[in-house]
């Protein structure tokens, strides 16, 4: 999936989008979900019926964080689960 996720990303000319999108995540600031759902239907149905989704955006779908990714040229929406800390390995220190 990640590997799918880069090859978007390169062939889509993206790169640069996405170098700022990266940089977001060495802020120490958390930011609200500009959206949260019950249910990923719900949160599926919004995306699609938004005419410019926020790429980027965290949206919380029953507790779980998501990113928002959107395409403009192609109009491709989708929603990415965002691993925990703990599922990474990591701790609130980044150990």
């Amino acid at each position: 999936m990640a590997l799918l996720a880069i090859h978007f990303i390169l062939e889509s000319n993206q790169s640069s989008h996405f170098e700022s999108f990266l940089e977001s995540f060495d802020s120490d600031i958390p930011r609200p979900p500009l959206c949260a759902f019950i249910s990923r239907k719900e949160a599926d149905t919004w995306l699609n019926a938004h005419p410019r989704p926020p790429h980027g955006a965290g949206v919380d779908i029953a507790g779980q964080h998501y990113s928002v990714g959107y395409a403009r040229d192609g109009e491709l929406r989708v929603l990415v689960r965002r691993p925990t800390l703990e599922e990474l390995g990591l701790t609130e220190e980044g150990e």
